[in-house]
């Protein structure tokens, strides 16, 4: 092992700069395999954690608007054979609230409650931070209102409920499982118990009950809920009775720490293809550099087993050392990409030591290297000392002359450089996929950018489109929709409610009911078939229909409070809300099971201002009209940059790291193939130094050799990568409800990131090429 061991010293004395490069390509790899991993395994998990932690039952249920008819008796005997604990209260509780969030509004639904919050029995809700020295009039705000909506203690926070604006002071922030997120659409504010009674007294209109419950086993959570929620509608066909299983629940809290998590894993993927290349590439110029030292060794009774394993100590030396730090960073870094996912989440998060992600990682790493470098190595074994000695695997090689340089129409600089290229294909190879790898990354980096962030694509974000959105009781109903129609401002009025329709007891659909669906602005939302249009027909979500097996023309029926329908399948349609399960239908087809009779009216419109200003006085003309009529208004423009404020700040951390990446990565490679190109070439340079050729000239020749690959590369990639990016991109995003991505990438951004890629190439393979400046030509031509 001694006589390994002084081998590997020396190899590493000999190349410091190829070892220094493969080192830090393995280090990236180890923090973004850490990084990966830590959020699939730590971060991914947290919001379970907190839910057990909190006492979460296995589903809830929400029962409002009219809660008349529904005593504790009744939801006992409802219960009390499925169900091994539970526990029910009154709050208040209002369907799409706007409310401030970060830089706009959101319209989730709304449940305020006392201080009793903190001791419910299921489903606790917990402080995170707060002030003791506020004492009144004061409110506590779900933590993602500090971790994405940028709220901290002591700020005034006001929201309007039936036409009253309240202001409150923020005292603190809350965790609690199923009210926190805004995925989940509903947040619990919990007042000081003043400020509740006095609420009360003024709202008691939208008393409603919550019930967590905790299932026997053997129970599927998502039909008993429906089975239950049946049940509750023939005690009160008015109410709007909704719920959520806890699965669900966690899938909405988690789903932005996956798609960082996936998007991680999938520049690692990447980055490591890199370096399997660079590792061969590395071992093979090793050999090709040192064949006399080879022949030396062997002829001084050195075996292919002692070079192979010298080999197999420095480049797992490397691999070790590169992973144990790549990991540690890992960790490091944790803290500053959790707050995305935390801010998503909207739970709090400390990152834990994990054995098992900090070993595997270090291990994988080391074996794959050395596997690989098993691999390149083999051709050791076949080299004679004798021709070894002679450089007989370099010697007398008479490949084709791809540029003649006395036939060439290009200057001799590039026509050099073209020859230069061409006897290098193993560079080029190498050249052409790490930059279309890279390409790549950078376009699904500005993908996300430009769909989620820059130009927000809504048709797929919203399942419908609007300016505003009024709601006011059945009372005032008429009146409100005419005064919105005499307005000229005001265009396209259609009335659209939301209520959940049951499919047998296994699942259900958030239905969109129009009055008429010939209205609805998003119809790009139906990707096959079409859209409803007569009174026993409906559209459903693609997820939907695949979980179940059904097509286009099949026939769905439905159930809603004891009622059943058949309808008919006219179209599938997707958006990225409510796991994937939406549906559309007019308001004569949902009368076959609902009675909409003394429900609250919902008036969508659209503004011809266009803008948050000109929806915003159209809002508050109705407010100042008809006051506590009003139940609900919602600016969309608002609502929207509330609701993107996540997606913008994911969107913007992906696009910059992939850059980075690309950026680090393609200096490393460049300065790796360069030094091999430097060496293998002296003897050129030699000449052409010796035949007046200045050092600039042998620069730029150099330079420009490299370009052609990487110029192909980039268009092709380019080209790929843009009609490949939606695909791969669905094979995640299905998940979420998505069947068909369409998302937009910019042509002008891939022209930019092509051009880039391109130019900081070039940039870097001239001053790497520098180097050239320090060789004189007599040490070049002896191959000193």
């Amino acid at each position: 092992m001694e006589r390994e061991l002084l081998l590997t010293k020396s190899n590493f004395q000999k190349n410091k700069g190829s070892s220094i490069g493969l080192f830090f390509l393995i280090f990236i790899s180890a923090v973004l395999i850490g990084a990966a991993l830590l959020l699939f395994f730590d971060a991914y998990p947290t919001a379970r954690k907190e839910a057990k932690r909190l006492g979460a039952g296995d589903s809830y249920l929400w029962i409002r608007e009219n809660v008349e008819g529904i005593t504790d008796e009744d939801i006992e005997q409802l219960l009390k054979e499925e169900v091994s604990d539970y526990y029910s209260y009154h709050c208040l509780g209002y369907s799409n609230v706007s409310l401030p969030f970060g830089d706009g509004m959101v319209a989730p639904g709304l449940l305020i409650y006392n201080t009793d919050a903190f001791q419910k029995k299921l489903d606790r809700t917990e402080v995170v931070v707060s002030d003791d020295g506020i004492t009144e009039d004061y409110l506590y705000l779900p933590y993602q209102f500090y971790t994405s909506g940028g709220y901290r203690i002591g700020e005034p926070y006001s929201f309007e409920l039936s036409g009253t604006t309240y202001t409150f002071i923020i005292k603190g922030f809350t965790n609690t499982t199923n009210w926190g997120c805004s995925n989940c659409g509903i947040y619990e504010f919990v007042l000081d118990d003043v400020s509740y009674e006095k609420l009360w007294q003024k709202e008691k209109a939208a008393d409603s009950i919550l019930i967590s419950m905790k299932l026997k086993e053997g129970v599927r959570a998502s039909g008993f809920n429906l089975k239950i929620e049946n049940e509750i509608l023939k005690l009160n066909g008015v109410s709007v009775v909704e719920g959520q299983v806890l699965e669900d629940v966690l899938a909405g809290k988690s789903f932005m720490s996956l798609i960082i998590a996936v998007c991680f894993l999938v520049i690692t993927i990447i980055l490591i293809m890199v370096v399997t290349m660079m590792l061969i590439s590395c071992i093979s110029n090793y050999i090709r550099e040192n064949l006399k030292i080879v022949g030396a060794l062997k002829a001084i009774g050195y075996t292919s087993h002692n070079i192979r394993l010298a080999l197999y100590i420095q480049f797992g030396m490397l691999a070790m050392i590169g992973s144990l730090l790549g990991i540690g960073c890992a960790y490091a870094l944790m803290p500053a990409v959790s707050k995305l996912v935390i801010a998503q989440m909207g739970v709090p998060y400390t990152v834990s030591f994990h054995m098992g992600i900090t070993i595997c990682p270090i291990i994988g790493l080391v074996l794959f290297v050395i596997g690989i470098t098993g691999a390149s190595t083999r051709k050791i074994k076949t080299i004679e000392p004798v021709v070894a000695l002679r450089e007989g695997q370099i010697a007398h090689n008479f490949k084709k002359n791809h540029v003649r340089l006395d036939h060439s129409v290009l200057g001799l600089q590039v026509s050099l450089a073209l020859k230069t290229m061409c006897t290098n294909i193993k560079q080029n190879m190498i050249t052409f996929f790490v930059t279309g790898l890279l390409i790549f990354s950078c376009i699904i980096g500005l993908m996300l950018y430009e769909n989620f962030s820059r130009n927000p694509k809504l048709e797929l974000l919203s399942f419908e489109l609007c300016s505003g959105l009024v709601a006011t009781d059945a009372e005032t109903a008429d009146a409100v929709y005419s005064d919105l129609e005499k307005r000229g401002d005001v265009t396209n009025i259609r009335e659209i409610c939301n209520m959940r329709l049951q499919y047998k007891e296994e699942d259900r659909l958030l239905a969109y009911i129009f009055d008429d669906v010939s209205k609805m602005n998003n119809v790009e939302v139906c990707y096959q078939g079409r859209l409803p249009e007569y009174e026993n027909e409906i559209a459903v979500s693609g997820k939907f229909c695949d979980e179940y097996g059904y097509e286009v023309g099949d026939e769905l029926e439905l159930q809603y409070g004891g009622r059943s329908y058949r309808y008919l399948i006219t179209g599938l349609v997707q958006t990225c809300n409510n796991s994937g399960k939406e549906a559309v239908l007019s308001k004569q087809a949902a009368e076959h099971i609902i009675d909409f009779t003394g429900r609250p009216v919902y008036y969508w419109f659209d503004c011809a201002g266009a803008d948050e200003t000109s929806a915003q006085e159209i809002l508050d003309d109705c407010i100042d009209k008809y006051g506590d009529h009003i139940v609900a208004t919602i600016n969309f423009y608002k609502t929207m940059e509330g609701n993107m404020t996540i997606f913008r700040k994911v969107a913007g951390m992906m696009l910059m790291l992939v850059v980075i990446i690309s950026v680090i990565v393609t200096a490393l490679v460049l300065y790796l193939l360069m030094k091999t190109l430097l060496y293998n070439k002296r003897k050129d340079y030699g000449i052409y130094k010796a035949l007046g050729y200045t050092s600039g000239n042998l620069i730029l020749q150099t330079a420009l050799s490299f370009m052609p690959a990487i110029i192909l590369s980039v268009i092709v990639f380019s080209i790929i990568s843009y009609y490949t990016a939606n695909p791969y991109m669905r094979i995640f995003m299905g998940t979420f409800g998505l069947m068909k991505c369409n998302f937009a990438i910019p042509v002008g951004g891939t022209i930019m990131i092509g051009l880039g890629m391109i130019l900081f190439a070039f940039l870097m393979a001239v001053l790497l090429a520098g180097r050239i400046r320090k060789l004189e030509a007599y040490n070049m031509l002896t191959q000193e």
